[in-house]
């Protein structure tokens, strides 16, 4: 008997309304049985895949089930100085939520042939990828690995992209998790830094995270620069001469003074006289020109050209937008809503697509009309990118069949789609130009001919303006030449429409993200909107702007330079032109260093608050840094760490606490420098400021021991230091950390439990010798960014690709 072994293929997507789509799509009805994770069925299938047959088991993640942290040793508000987690180790895990996921996967891949990854077409999708191909390659490292690539859950799509399965990205993935870590480590610095200090100097402040972002500071910075360049305004007078003239039967017409305004009013008035003085007739019909003109219709619609749209029509949020086209896309209404795409594959079925519409009472004729004509006809755009078709309507959805914010979702998408595929708007316009004594001015009218794609798009407008017909060398008199008086205007505070422009131009964020980054600055009460639905800064969002643009940076934190170039990096990365390790090197150096600036220059932050929310309450003092910074490694492997305690006591402890409690305490020791690195045992040398008499003769010179307190037999002996660090013995340690601007560290932790009972006069006449209670929890509340870890844990919405920068 001849047996022939079953090949078995492993379909995973990115959310579970996908798989159940796809499994549908390939084998309609098929059964789903419920596997570990009771959020991710398991559809069971038969289908041909490059001309095998294969049992499918078709079963989904939830976005990404993996984040990036600190090890543990970094992880808590005051575990270590927020300088430290630029070089910190970092960890990718499975979220807690996710073990039982990670578990079904494991088994699935195990009895599998071939890994399917069918996670959304774009770098975010190469990465939730790649963390489904680590956990089942782990388990079995002969699986065949491929990817599958669709933009819209359609069986022509899917079917499409079954037969011609591709390898994944491992350059996309790579910018993807570039961009991941980069945020952690300076989304953690800085939000712990300003965090802590601003709680210290403001109460009312304790108990909020004053977050900061690659992308989220630029955005701030956009909105603080509009309200700053409307402050500063200084109005203006200027003056204009306008002519009316009146033909009978024809209405009036208004000529526009070609020099548009005068800052001087004694010349305007003038010119007006001698206009006014002017022999009769007094105007001349200098020029007249006619030509035909069209207004184009637009290109494929894109995510951000969704939210603009939304925003200005609906005054509805940037992410509420997404988050509605999104919930549309799982429920196969609507594409893929996260794309910069504005072009149109020439394969795409766009007849069927229209057609789907043209029973519909709202734009039905308008639809019919496409598809007796010419057909569709899509206005190509500027950016046609491989991942995603501009957004497109899947199937018809007729009045009352969605909810009210979904219908106007999807009715912007209906309308934006079928005016891409009309015809463009045609009109004829005139000009005319009248001299009057020498001064020039123009009027305009416009004839609309055909209104083409406006019969079913609103949200642009094209006003017909009639003029009378005259010829060159007519001649008339005016029944008005006057002179007003006006003064210039601010500008207009920006609305969420000119905000998602600015961070398009400026390259902050990606089309999915910015929503996110400007719903980010108004939760954590940096700005807010008015009701006019413009965005308005609060003081804590204008004190911090102009704390750091205070500060002397070749390029401001508030502007999006840094950004645009990491940015630039990535894509390199994806181009294969640069790699991960590259960038991410570069990007930290580039932020350390304005992180070392912003340390040095912090005062100047300190000012900016004061001017704009007052001084410091009463008895907080100048801010006092609550972190510890490392000077060594302990014989455990752990951190050796400098604290200092609320007391005002100096002590080194080990990280590990309370697992492992070695301490060293520096009593009567007023001052802490650290300097360089000990080349016998890689501990940091210490500077101590100790008053000679509380120590044994020889150890200091003029109050300041200069040294390492581990190998320096006076120091091990006075403060009774009877171990050694790791390292002291030839073997391997990490560098400890070393500040050019060393000072002190202070811990929020208290102390207990008792290490040495022996009398010392280093120990300030105390027969008992503290442990300190290391890596203390305390410190601001989990926030949004992960703050109850690391301060700032990049995290991604489970299904959304959206992450916190």
């Amino acid at each position: 008997v001849e047996f022939k072994m079953v090949k078995v293929a492993l379909l995973v997507a990115e959310k579970p309304s996908v798989a159940k789509g796809i499994a549908n799509l390939l084998s309609p009805g098929c059964p789903s049985i419920m596997g570990d994770s009771k959020f991710n069925r398991i559809y069971e299938l038969k289908c041909q895949i490059n001309n095998e047959n294969y049992d499918v088991q078709c079963t989904s993640v939830a976005g990404h089930f993996k984040e990036l942290d600190f090890v543990p040793s970094h992880r808590k508000w005051h575990s270590c100085h927020p300088r430290e987690l630029f070089q910190a180790a970092i960890v990718s895990t499975v979220k807690e939520e996710f073990l039982d996921l990670q578990k079904q996967l494991r088994k699935l891949a195990r009895r599998a042939t071939l890994l399917i990854v069918a996670t959304d077409n774009d770098r975010e999708g190469e990465s939730i990828g790649y963390e489904i191909i680590d956990e089942c390659i782990a388990v079995n490292k002969r699986l065949k690995v491929k990817r599958m690539k669709f933009t819209s859950l359609t069986a022509h799509q899917v079917r499409n992209a079954l037969d011609r399965l591709v390898e994944p990205n491992k350059h996309e993935s790579d910018a993807c998790d570039a961009r991941s870590e980069i945020d952690l480590r300076i989304g953690a610095a800085f939000t712990r830094f300003q965090t802590l200090r601003l709680q210290q100097m403001y109460q009312s402040l304790s108990e909020d995270v004053v977050s900061y972002g690659g992308c989220q500071f630029p955005t701030l910075g956009f909105v603080v620069d509009r309200y700053r360049q409307r402050e500063d305004h200084v109005a203006e007078d200027f003056w204009k001469i306008a002519v009316h003239h009146k033909v009978e039967g024809e209405g009036q017409v208004d000529f526009l003074w070609e020099r548009y305004r005068l800052f001087d009013g004694d010349v305007t008035e003038r010119l007006l006289d001698m206009c006014v003085a002017a022999a009769s007739p007094q105007a001349t019909v200098t020029k007249v020109t006619a030509a035909d003109r069209q207004r184009w219709r637009p290109v494929g619609l894109n995510t951000t050209e969704l939210q603009m749209i939304a925003s200005r029509k609906h005054r509805m949020d940037p992410q509420k937008c997404l988050t509605l086209a999104e919930t549309l896309y799982n429920r196969q209404i609507l594409s893929y809503p996260r794309t910069e795409n504005d072009t149109f594959k020439p394969d795409m079925p766009l007849a069927e697509l229209v057609q789907n519409q043209t029973a519909d009472p709202r734009w039905g004729a308008f639809a019919s009309g496409i598809m007796a004509g010419d057909g569709p006809q899509p206005q190509k755009g500027k950016s046609e990118t491989t991942d995603h078709d501009p957004i497109h309507p899947l199937k018809h959805m007729g009045p009352g069949s969605l909810s009210d914010d979904e219908q106007k979702v999807y009715e912007i998408v209906v309308r934006s789609f079928l005016a891409c595929l009309s015809r463009n708007a045609k009109g004829h316009e005139s000009t005319v130009t009248i001299e009057i004594s020498n001064e020039r001015f123009n009027a305009k009218g416009l004839q609309i001919l055909d209104r083409g794609f406006l019969e079913v798009y609103p949200y642009t407008t094209w006003n017909a303006k009639t003029i009378p017909i005259m010829q060159e060398g007519q001649q008339f008199d005016p029944i008005e030449i006057k002179m007003t008086e006006h003064e210039t205007s601010p500008p207009e505070l920006l609305k969420m429409e000119d905000l998602l422009k600015l961070m398009q131009r400026h390259e902050i964020g990606t089309d999915a993200t910015m929503g996110q980054h400007i719903e980010t600055i108004m939760k954590r009460n940096f700005a807010a909107q008015d009701q006019a639905a413009r965005l308005t800064p609060t003081t804590l969002g204008i004190a911090l702007v102009n704390g750091y643009d205070a500060m002397s940076f070749d390029i401001a934190m508030s502007k999006p330079h840094l950004r645009r170039s990491m940015e630039a990096n990535l894509k390199l990365i994806c181009q294969a032109r640069r790699t991960r390790e590259e960038v991410v090197a570069e990007a930290v150096e580039a932020y350390a260093d304005v992180f070392a600036k912003v340390e040095s220059e912090v005062g100047r932050l300190d000012e900016a608050l004061s001017e704009f929310m007052g001084a410091p309450d009463a008895g907080s003092g100048a801010p006092r840094e609550t972190t510890a910074t490392m000077v060594g490694t302990c014989p455990c492997g752990s951190d050796l760490v400098l604290k200092e305690t609320k007391n005002g006591t100096f002590m080194i402890g080990c990280r590990s606490y309370p697992d492992c409690k070695r301490t060293v305490w520096l009593s009567n020791v007023t001052d802490v420098d650290i300097g360089r690195r000990c080349s016998s045992c890689g501990s940091a040398k210490l500077k101590l400021s100790i008053p000679a008499s509380k120590l044994p003769p020889g150890l200091v010179e003029d109050g300041v021991f200069d040294g390492c307190i581990f190998c320096d037999p006076d120091a091990k002996e006075a403060f009774q230091i009877r171990w050694s660090p790791s390292g002291s013995s030839g073997g391997s340690q990490r560098a400890p950390t070393s500040t050019a601007n060393p000072s002190h560290v202070r811990s929020s932790s208290s102390s207990s439990g008792a290490t040495n009972t022996a009398q010392n006069p280093l120990l300030g006449g105390r027969a008992t010798a503290r442990a300190s209670q290391h890596g203390d929890g305390g410190g601001p509340a989990r926030s949004d960014d992960g703050g109850s870890r690391s301060g700032w844990t990049t995290t991604r919405a489970p299904a959304g690709h959206a992450h916190s920068s």
